[in-house]
């Protein structure tokens, strides 16, 4: 089968897709179908990186006291490649490859025996990888997965986070938001070469990984954000004296109220400030 470059291009998105209907944790589930045995792998991302982030004491100091980072640390799943494959990009639309390891033949079709006789795509293959078909610096990767979101939560699939030897490679995931919530396609990752000349090992069990994909909330995007309130505080705007005392004490807590700074300033205030948005009722 051909692929176009944008295999999301033609797709019409249905009119009575649920926008916000989140209501408690419990919904919070990736779910996978697979289109054969192999491809891509997914793990839960942690907040420590598989133990990476303790290799340094800057970075073992920051995985303990860091509430912004390891809240990103641990945003959705990591992804490895779909098969054991090295890629050279040597330019102008060119590329050498080495794989080690492919798809058993019996997994060349979409579906071994498909699930009903009468089905459309019945003894149909599916590329595993395509070079230079979105752009000649892009390889195309399949996962071989369907995935689905509970409604009003997509996919971001973006580059590994706060992984220093991801930002060195000679490629980067080229970043994309898949609609999870209502779409039945088989997703692909587009890894773009930055760099010619070198090999890129690509691996089943890569570390770090491929990707992170990362659900978020189809009102991130489709939400009306596009005019910020932006003022400088004053003492006779009632919001802008919240924020300030807010501040004040956050301050206060961290730099002064010890003598020294407190680490755990963010945890001891971030706990309390949640439980008060989710008693009322602001946040599931």
């Amino acid at each position: 089968m051909s692929e176009s470059k944008c295999p999301f291009h033609n797709v019409t998105k249905p009119d009575d897709v649920q926008v916000e209907t989140f209501t408690s944790e419990k919904d919070c589930q990736l779910k996978v179908f697979r289109l054969h045995p192999g491809g891509v792998r997914l793990k839960k991302a942690d907040h420590k990186l598989n133990g990476d982030m303790f290799k340094t004491q800057q970075t073992s100091d920051a995985v303990k006291w860091c509430g912004p980072m390891l809240h990103a640390n641990k945003l959705g799943y990591w992804m490895t490649a779909p098969l054991d494959i090295d890629i050279m990009y040597k330019g102008n639309g060119e590329w050498e490859q080495r794989i080690h390891r492919d798809y058993h033949p019996t997994e060349k079709l979409v579906i071994r025996n498909n699930l009903r006789p009468e089905d459309k795509f019945r003894d149909q293959t599916r590329t595993r990888i395509s070079f230079g078909d979105a752009e000649p610096c892009t390889v195309q990767m399949w996962t071989g997965c369907i995935f689905r979101t509970p409604p009003g939560w997509c996919m971001h699939i973006r580059n590994p986070i706060n992984f220093p030897e991801a930002y060195q490679r000679p490629f980067h995931i080229q970043e994309g938001i898949i609609e999870t919530d209502w779409m039945n396609y088989d997703i692909w990752v587009n890894v773009k070469f930055h760099r010619v000349g070198e090999w890129a090992s690509f691996r089943r069990n890569m570390w770090p990984p491929l990707a992170q994909f990362v659900p978020v909330r189809r009102s991130s995007y489709e939400g009306d954000w596009s005019r910020p309130s932006d003022k400088i505080l004053t003492p006779e705007d009632a919001e802008c004296v919240e924020v300030w005392d807010g501040w004040q004490d956050y301050n206060f807590r961290k730099w002064k109220e010890k003598g020294e700074k407190e680490p755990l300033t963010y945890h001891k205030t971030r706990k309390p400030s949640v439980a008060k948005m989710r008693d009322e009722g602001l946040i599931p």
